[in-house]
């Protein structure tokens, strides 16, 4: 039993290259890997103009015993070139060392990389990056053809970010530029990049229907009707109408198109007459052609107020067609 066991107990631990990992900073390095039994962990590095096959600095507890190591290894040159090589042992054995490598630290102002899109919608785009240090951002879009500056803002100190970048117009030509800010005020800016929002087929949704009539006075009354209405993405406004509640698929009459693009719409009409029914569809073009129709309302304008001499003049004139006939 003694045979089969003292070597086990006396071997080095084994480190498991797969679990070793680096992460860097300016002026820092931590190190972490696992071993298969409980043993110390050191860390030996150098700079790659002192290397000779020999470490200038180590670091570590070499009277922690644990399979799971960690060392910080801290004052090292910003933006350098290192060696290193982590060393574990157990109580009893020899040293184990994994084989030399090389990593290399950060600027002292973050560095903006892998700056790339997620998605690119209709009208809105996802955008991520990574910076070296955490940064807070802000984005500034500008449209390729009217120089409208849209900016959008992340207060957040982040290294690895992802912004969506709604409001923008589809089958658009964009530029942006991300510019980052460490806790020190340093900025830094990634180079300027072009995108295309995509064209979409699919109509704008109508919604939010609202009306409102009034009767204007005069010697000829008259109605003033204002239709509001809302879309999912921008299109034109024109209402569709027709007085009577017919069946037919067809409306006569309509609105002049106001083909300005917009998400909240609202037309004013004075061409319905007082006290008529009438019948009206909103329609709306997006900005590829696609159409959109309400469902149709009806709506009763007002009637001016009568006196007593028109409403008898009226029934004598329904009763007795002759009175058209007569001056008064």
């Amino acid at each position: 039993t003694i045979t089969e066991i003292a070597p086990k107990v006396v071997s080095s631990p084994e480190i498991a290259s797969k679990d070793l990992t680096v992460e860097v900073g300016p002026d820092w390095a931590e190190f972490s890997w696992i071993t298969n039994k409980s043993a110390s962990g050191l860390v030996s590095v150098a700079h790659e103009d002192d290397y000779d096959g020999n470490y200038t600095k180590t670091e570590g507890n070499p009277e922690e015993m644990v399979t799971d190591h960690m060392v910080r290894v801290e004052g090292l040159k910003p933006q350098s070139v290192y060696h290193y090589s982590v060393q574990s042992k157990a109580l009893l054995g020899d040293w184990a060392k994994s084989p030399d490598a090389t990593f290399m630290t950060t600027s002292l102002l973050s560095e903006l990389s892998d700056l790339q899109f997620e998605s690119i919608d209709t009208n809105s785009v996802i955008l991520k990056w990574k910076t070296t240090l955490p940064t807070q951002s802000t984005i500034e879009v500008t449209d390729t053809a009217t120089g409208k500056v849209l900016a959008y803002e992340d207060k957040s100190l982040l290294k690895e970010h992802v912004m969506q970048l709604d409001k923008l117009s589809l089958s658009t030509s964009y530029v942006l530029q991300v510019v980052s800010e460490d806790e020190s005020g340093n900025i830094n800016a990634s180079s300027v990049m072009p995108f295309t929002t995509q064209a979409s087929l699919v109509p704008a949704v109508i919604s939010q229907v609202r009306t409102t009539t009034a009767l204007i006075p005069g010697n000829i009354p008259r109605i003033q009707t204002i239709v509001s209405w809302k879309t999912d993405k921008p299109a034109t406004s024109r209402v569709l109408f027709e007085e009577g509640v017919s069946a037919s698929s067809e409306l006569s009459s309509g609105t002049q198109l106001d083909p300005s693009l917009t998400e909240d719409h609202i037309v004013i009409t004075t061409a319905f007459k007082p006290g008529r029914v009438y019948r009206f569809r909103i329609e709306s073009i997006d900005g590829l052609g696609n159409v959109s129709y309400s469902k149709d309302y009806t709506i009763l304008t007002p009637r001016p107020e009568e006196n007593i001499l028109d409403l008898i003049l009226d029934n004598f004139e329904q009763s007795f067609g002759f009175l058209k006939k007569v001056n008064f």
